[in-house]
């Protein structure tokens, strides 16, 4: 992802993949002011990314869409792809 959010379109895109609730968005843009800086803080505080637009890079592949709110795709397993017996000891 190239485009960068702006601070409504981060807002949005925050609560649409439930990375926080509106009343902890809130809270902290109270305290720190209407940024998208401050947004991105949240997603950092919240996730191991440090942008709304990095979140949303990893996990366009990675979630889908159930008719209702973002879920996350399930994720393979070692189990899924290494060799049956495979014991690296």
């Amino acid at each position: 992802m190239n485009k960068e959010l702006d601070f409504n379109q981060a807002w949005d895109t925050i609560l649409e993949y439930e990375i926080a609730t509106e009343s902890e968005m809130r809270l902290v843009c109270n305290i720190n002011g209407n940024r998208k800086s401050v947004l991105d803080s949240i997603v950092s505080a919240k996730s191991e990314y440090r942008t709304i637009e990095q979140y949303m890079e990893f996990n366009e592949t990675h979630m889908s869409w159930d008719g209702e709110r973002w879920v996350e795709d399930a994720c393979l397993t070692w189990d899924d792809v290494l060799p049956n017996g495979y014991n690296p000891s």
